[in-house]
Formats: structure tokens, sequence, C-alpha cells
């Protein structure tokens, strides 16, 4: 394997780590969605005469959110909210709502109310807007008289590109942006409950023990490429 094979392939695990750490801090974090990665490469390598041999160089694929269900767990607090299912919370920053189409979903329903102005309103604990469907597909933020006197909920979307339209926003790593439409998600809205992250201690803990033993393999091989260079070079002197 070549020194640029070699290199290639520890950026590549030295990938895997950071994605893996993410995840085992994740596993504390309120509607967490684990992320997946994936090696790929070439496959093969023709060497003449009809010889191929395995790819030897490690390289990252591509990486993927897993949005499968974390358990639902009982707070008993009334601004707090989970979903049973499919769908996301609808957030948008306070000063964008009703002037630009609100992109950016989570999970995490963790919400309070904040004293916005003259007005308390239902935000997330980073003051993002906490966004409710008005029934006309136009999205309002929830003031807490509504909320107490006439029941106003957070809704619960589904944006039109959730299978691969999703990137991470710079408000959190449980909050994501999104393109392209929104329709009602089906989900159910569970009040006094917050759902756990999906990331478990235990897989995050033993992929991090198997990605250091790639690690220290791929730097072992290193260190035998250049003492074969080493003995190389040495045999021109």
């Amino acid at each position: 394997m070549s020194f640029d094979n070699i290199l290639s392939s520890l950026r590549s695990v030295g990938n895997e780590a950071a994605v893996i750490n993410s995840n085992l801090v994740g596993t504390t974090k309120t509607g967490y969605k684990a992320t997946n990665i994936s090696y790929g490469g070439s496959g093969s390598q023709q060497l003449g005469n009809n010889t191929q041999i395995p790819d030897q160089n490690l390289t990252t694929s591509s990486t993927s959110l897993d949005f499968s269900q974390g358990q639902l767990v009982s707070t008993g607090q009334p601004t707090q909210f989970g979903i049973n299912g499919n769908g996301f919370f609808l957030l948008q920053q306070i000063q964008d709502v009703g002037v630009t189409p609100p992109n950016l979903i989570t999970r995490d329903g963790s919400f309070k109310f904040t004293n916005i102005g003259a007005t308390n309103i239902l935000t997330t604990n980073n003051g993002l807007a906490v966004l409710r469907d008005n029934g006309f597909g136009v999205y309002n933020t929830i003031k807490d008289t509504d909320f107490n006197t006439n029941n106003f909920r957070p809704s619960i979307v589904s944006p039109s590109d959730t299978s691969d339209g999703l990137k991470f926003s710079n408000k959190g790593s449980t909050v994501f942006e999104f393109k392209g439409t929104l329709a009602a998600g089906d989900g159910q809205l569970v009040q006094g409950s917050l759902e756990a992250s999906n990331s478990e201690l235990a897989e995050s803990v033993a992929a991090m023990s198997l990605n250091s033993k790639k690690f220290a393999a791929m730097a072992s091989q290193l260190k035998v490429e250049n003492n074969n260079l080493d003995t190389v070079i040495g045999l021109f002197k």
C-alpha cells in the first residue's frame, strides 16, 4: 500500500472517529438523531494480465442520519413535548416569523415561554420560535395566552425532502435545515414528555474501540512503509 493510500485511509478512519464522538456526546441530548458513516472505494485495482487485487484505499463514502424513534420519557412539564411516530416540530428565528418561509425543524421538544417585547411566546432553549399552523397553511408563534386559554399546541410537520434533503443547521445538533414544501406529519403529539436520543451509549463505545484499533493498524502500516523507504534510501548511500 502506498503512502497516499495509507494517509487517505487514516483520514477516513479519523472521519469515522469524529462521527462516533458526535454520537457519543449525543446520547444525552433530547431528540438527537445518530449519524451513520459508510466506507467506499473503487472495489479493485487492475495489475495487468487480467490480474486484480482488492482496493487498498479506505475512503469515506457517505453519511446518513438515523431518524428512528427515540424512547419517550415523561417529564410532566406542560411546555415539553414528544412526537410518537413521524414528523418534526417547526421552528424559525423570531425575527423571520411572517417574513420568510420557515426552514428549521427538530425532534427536541424541550420548549419554554420566552418574553419577547411584551409577549410571552413558546421557544426552544436557544430562542427559536416554535410554530403552529393556523389552519390555512400559515405558521404563527404560540403565545402563552393562547396556549393556556385556546389550547394552541405546536404543529407536527413533514418536509417533502426528509429522506435526503435535511442537513445540520448552525442552531445545534438537533435542529435541521430543510428545503421543499411542508405537509402535516402523521405523528402523535405527546405533551409532558421528551424524546430521548436514539444514539446508544454501548454501541458508540464499542464503535470507538474498534475505530481505535483501525487507526492503530493504519499507523503501524505507515511505520512499516516508512521503514521500507529508509531501507531503500540506505541502499543508495
